[in-house]
């Protein structure tokens, strides 16, 4: 693509390679682009509604399809007692004979959603990006003529108009310039050094997000309505599938960006991602592996942060979503760490004397009304002194494992039976559920325990 500037003349030329037919310019709904998965245009209405803008904004446009020259007026109508103005089509060989083409459009068709110079130029710069993808040329400071086998469009070269074309890269993308392609889209440098993250769809720019984030994204399946607008609804998604394709390096380099924005207190596009959703949690496990060696991963607590720094341990803290995609795929957490060290400072014993005595019996008592103790794993700990306000511990509840204290073997069989029943209902609501006849069943043995 060419955008070179000549003499200032107040046009831009927007060129492509081909003769366009003149009826398709005004067959409202008409499209040869619909079944082109590569094309940006696809309701058959984009240049149409481009014109209109064009006049409401005192925008001349002028088309040349190969020799023969098209531009565009109105005509005042009166229908159902309201003052219209008719779109009409103006054809001049070139013989020089002129001929008037009435359309069915009205000067405000699109009104509502086609307000700036941006839905006049993007239009134009598109049909000749779908026509000519590899040859058309945007150029400055031509005066408006034709060319054989080609198709030329003249817009009058306003402040807004001029502003679009300056800037044009911010607007239209070319595949030259991504980082990264695949077939769910590219991603590139961002344009831009504000907070903002631009997006496009098949290198059009179709939406811009407040999300800071490392790249401007071109998503191919993104939904765009016909006024080439897209909306944030599944957005996310979309931006996590082409994630998911980009190279170990890229991935690499997405990881340190949001863990290190995160430190900084920084909310990104990438780490509000629906990481829960990749199709490929391995490789973003082995991108972190890569990023931080020998690192832990923390939540955002301070004192968990803090306790593996005091250990001499190097950590990272993480969002929520990706913190459990990395944890749930063997990334070493503070959590487990901090959770081992805690164990290793237990002292396990076998109880005798009194001690096993209070237990049997509290056990004795228990199982006679819920059998379903005996699948309960239970050992027995001496506690360090900060713990041993703790009756008994949960290690797993879906696997029934328990630790209970010297000091509560030492509180007798009362305070045994309400621990061992505490923790059977522990495991048999682990799924979030309990069935209401055993919730019954245990209340009366808590208040059993009680009495007793």
């Amino acid at each position: 693509m060419e955008t070179t500037i000549e003499k200032k003349t107040g046009w831009i030329m927007f060129e492509n390679g081909g003769v366009a037919d003149f009826y398709a310019l005004f067959f409202v709904g008409f499209t040869d682009k619909a079944g082109n998965p590569e094309a940006i245009g696809m309701f058959g209405s984009g240049f149409k509604l481009a014109i209109a803008a064009a006049l409401r904004l005192d925008i001349e446009v002028v088309l040349y399809l190969g020799r023969e020259k098209i531009t565009a007026r109105t005509a005042h109508r009166n229908v159902k007692g309201q003052n219209v103005e008719q779109l009409y089509f103006v054809r001049e060989g070139t013989d020089g004979n002129t001929e008037e083409h009435g359309t069915n459009l009205i000067l405000g068709y699109g009104a509502k959603d086609w307000k700036t110079a941006w839905g006049v130029f993007r239009e134009m710069l598109a049909n000749c990006r779908d026509a000519d993808p590899r040859g058309y040329q945007v150029v400055y400071g031509v005066e408006p003529k034709g060319r054989e086998g080609f198709t030329r469009v003249f817009i009058q070269a306003n402040d807004d108009v001029m502003e679009l074309y300056r800037n044009i890269d911010q607007y239209f993308k070319e595949e030259r310039n991504a980082i990264f392609t695949c077939d769910n889209g590219r991603i590139y440098p961002k344009s831009s050094e504000d907070d903002q993250t631009n997006f496009y769809c098949k290198g059009m720019y179709v939406l811009t997000t407040q999300d800071t984030s490392l790249y401007d994204i071109d998503l191919y399946d993104m939904p765009i309505n016909e006024s080439r607008d897209a909306s944030t609804a599944n957005l996310l998604s979309h931006v996590l599938q082409l994630f998911d394709q980009t190279s170990p390096d890229v991935k690499i380099e997405i990881i340190r960006w949001v863990i290190e924005k995160g430190e900084e207190g920084v909310h990104t596009l990438e780490s509000n991602l629906p990481w829960w959703r990749t199709r490929r949690p391995n490789f973003w496990t082995n991108a972190f592996r890569r990023a931080f060696p020998e690192h832990v991963l923390c939540t955002f607590s301070e004192v968990e942060y803090q306790a593996l720094i005091r250990m001499g341990r190097k950590a990272v803290r993480a969002t929520r979503g990706l913190y459990q995609l990395l944890s749930r795929n063997g990334i070493p957490t503070a959590q487990k760490i901090l959770r081992q060290e805690v164990q290793e400072k237990r002292e396990l014993f076998e109880p005798e004397g009194i001690l096993l005595e209070n237990y049997d019996k509290a056990f004795k008592c228990v199982s006679k009304t819920l059998p379903e103790l005996h699948r309960l794993q239970i050992t027995f700990v001496k506690l360090p002194p900060r713990e041993r306000a703790a009756s008994f511990i949960t290690c797993s509840r879906g696997r029934g494992e328990y630790q209970f204290s010297e000091n509560l073997l030492k509180s007798g069989p009362r305070a045994i039976s309400m621990a061992l029943i505490d923790a059977l209902a522990q495991t048999k609501s682990a799924s979030g559920k309990c069935d209401p006849r055993y919730e019954d069943a245990l209340l009366r043995m808590i208040f059993e325990c009680i009495r007793n």
